[in-house]
């Protein structure tokens, strides 16, 4: 057997040939990389920088008036002509006027009429549509999707024609009717993709074992789009929170939501404490929006066994 022997001294020049041979890492690295790549190819280069361009723009085209309502909420100058320093009184004064926290109270009440109404209404519709004929299936979610596509000053303008002739008075009621002919829609849309996905033979176990039509939704459909339905209820209570243009149709003198009380102070001019409500709604319906999609992660069924 042959053994060889390497000093320290001949070691040296083949590590520093190592060392040195070796690309240099970090930002340099990928800097040098990525220029090497564009001279390779200059138009996939071109074609990245400019989508990155447009996707900035376009996000700052999106974020720019928040930040403008919330800067200005903070703002201590009355006219908002320039920055008077950091205050958070409009935030008191936004709590302490009684018109707008009636406003909030009546949006509330609105919302959740809406809500309960669209979760009955919708819940039933896509629970039943598996044992619908094939046309009237189709025939319903071309209703829904028509519904949602229709633009709302013209559905709202409709109603104001029909709820005269129905027997209505504009009022509390009408809103909420008119607001739940189109959450509905949005609702039965998202729970349908939690329908679409169900296992029907699940329900017809459920038959074979001996139960009734009625059990069979309480203890097998229900509790597998619980998921679906409290995602819709949330973006549904959402969407009727801030509508303005069905509201601004069908309320009557004596109705006035939070955004309705907002449009018509505006038009009085613009005030740090318009701006304060702006800021405290925007964060309700952040929170609504992100308990919404937490929710709706849970959509596709099978989703926590499959990870597991």
């Amino acid at each position: 057997t042959e053994i060889y022997t390497l000093s320290l001294h001949d070691a040296l020049p083949i590590s520093g040939a190592v060392v040195a041979a070796a690309p240099p890492g970090g930002a340099r690295g990928d800097a040098a990389a990525r220029d090497a790549e564009c001279r390779r190819d200059a138009d996939g280069c071109l074609v990245k920088a400019t989508v990155r361009i447009v996707a900035f723009i376009g996000f700052a085209i999106m974020i720019a008036p928040l930040i403008a309502v919330i800067v200005n909420a903070f703002n201590a100058n009355v006219l908002l002509s320039n920055w008077g320093g950091f205050t958070t009184h409009w935030f008191t004064d936004a709590v302490d006027d009684s018109g707008v926290r009636s406003a909030a109270g009546q949006s509330v009440e609105i919302a959740a009429l809406v809500t309960g109404l669209s979760a009955v209404m919708g819940t039933l519709a896509v629970s039943f549509s598996a044992y619908a004929p094939r046309w009237l299936s189709r025939f319903t979610e071309s209703l829904t999707v028509t519904r949602v596509m229709v633009p709302e000053v013209i559905m709202a303008a409709g109603l104001v024609l029909l709820m005269p002739k129905l027997g209505f008075t504009f009022g509390l009621w009408t809103v909420v009717l008119g607001q739940t002919v189109w959450a509905v829609a949005f609702f039965i849309a998202i729970l349908g993709a939690r329908r679409a996905g169900f296992d029907r033979r699940l329900e017809d176990a459920g038959r074979d074992l001996g139960a009734t039509p009625w059990r069979v939704l309480r203890t097998i459909v229900l509790p597998d789009l619980m998921p679906g339905i409290i995602a819709g209820a949330l973006l549904t209570f959402t969407f009727s929170f801030d509508d303005v243009v069905t509201t601004v149709f069908l309320s009557g003198p004596t109705t006035m939501t939070l955004p309705t009380t907002i449009l018509a102070r505006i038009r009085r001019g613009i005030t740090p404490e318009i701006n304060a409500v702006g800021v405290l709604v925007m964060l309700v319906t952040i929170i609504l929006l992100a308990l919404a999609t937490v929710v709706s992660g849970q959509l596709v069924p099978g989703q926590k066994e499959t990870e597991l």
